[in-house]
């Protein structure tokens, strides 16, 4: 069962990691190899970095014993859509299925209760958009 807290500043490494595999794993199967190439640590920690001085910006940990398996970012939203928006959602490859996703969810909406969320596969173009 993992543990859910919020995020602080020494957890950056390894949030970016859990990204970074989450992306090899899936990435083949959605991305070319050319974008795939693209993704490194060094461009992660530029976009979460970015994210980081949103307004509103919360972040939550999952962690299997001391390790961090998972992750959920969000905020004000970067569109005009809703009060809040999940900027990521990542859970590492090797901790699927069994339930990480759906805690870390849980945790944030938790604390948007009441407001509109939004949740986008392109900042530009929202998929989702609905009330928590």
């Amino acid at each position: 069962m993992a543990i859910l807290r919020l995020s602080t500043n020494a957890d950056m490494p390894h949030i970016i990691h859990v990204t970074y595999e989450a992306w090899q794993d899936v990435g083949p199967s959605i991305l070319t190899r050319d974008i795939l190439s693209t993704i490194t640590h060094q461009v992660l920690e530029q976009k979460r970095l970015a994210n980081i001085k949103r307004d509103g910006f919360r972040s939550y940990v999952a962690l299997v014993g001391d390790q961090i398996v998972g992750y959920i970012d969000g905020g004000s939203p970067r569109e005009e859509y809703g009060d809040n928006e999940i900027y990521s959602l990542f859970v590492h490859p090797k901790y699927h299925r069994i339930g990480i996703a759906k805690n870390l969810l849980s945790a944030f909406l938790e604390q948007t209760q009441g407001s509109t969320l939004c949740c986008s596969t392109k900042p530009e173009e929202a998929s989702f958009k609905g009330h928590s």
